[in-house]
């Protein structure tokens, strides 16, 4: 863990900004910014019914993402 810049927010430590500023290959312009983090500690607050779920890097192909995603879910996965 030496090697990154981390970050702890609430709970959540954030890694490091994998993927700042990810373009995805959509019509429209929206900015993604990208973070690997891993759970610290505490408990999620939703804003709303939203679900949440966190998982592993074996586990991300077993869940859909919408295509904006793909373009910077590799970078988040060494070795793929």
């Amino acid at each position: 863990m030496d090697r990154f810049n981390s970050n702890s927010w609430g709970g959540i430590a954030i890694i490091t900004a994998s993927c700042p500023g990810a373009r995805p290959p959509i019509p429209i312009k929206i900015l993604l910014d990208v973070f690997s983090c891993r759970y610290v500690s505490g408990e999620v607050k939703l804003n709303g019914s939203v679900d949440y779920r966190w998982i592993t890097h074996d586990e991300i192909d077993q869940y859909p993402f919408p295509k904006a995603n793909h373009k910077f879910i590799p970078l988040l996965l060494p070795g793929r």
